[in-house]
């Protein structure tokens, strides 16, 4: 058995599918490891935020935006 998948390693290797196979395999293992990078990264990020939301530690900052409600009474205008 061991033999078999000898030869075929071999023959892929001559006609060139090998590499090929080998450069989509590292593209899926890439993938997959900044794919599993990505998520635990914005996991790590949420649970930092909410340990500090729950100590009561550092407040969270709000957009710094505000409204002003213009009201038409006739007032002075």
């Amino acid at each position: 058995m061991g033999l078999v998948l000898l030869l075929l390693l071999i023959v892929l290797a001559f006609t060139g599918v090998l590499w090929f196979i080998v450069k989509v395999a590292v593209g899926v293992a890439l993938g997959i490891f900044l794919g599993l990078v990505l998520v635990a990264a914005f996991a790590g990020w949420r649970i930092r935020r909410a340990f500090r939301r729950a100590s009561g530690g550092q407040e969270v900052r709000r957009g710094r935006s505000r409204v002003t409600i213009i009201r038409r009474d006739g007032g002075g205008l």
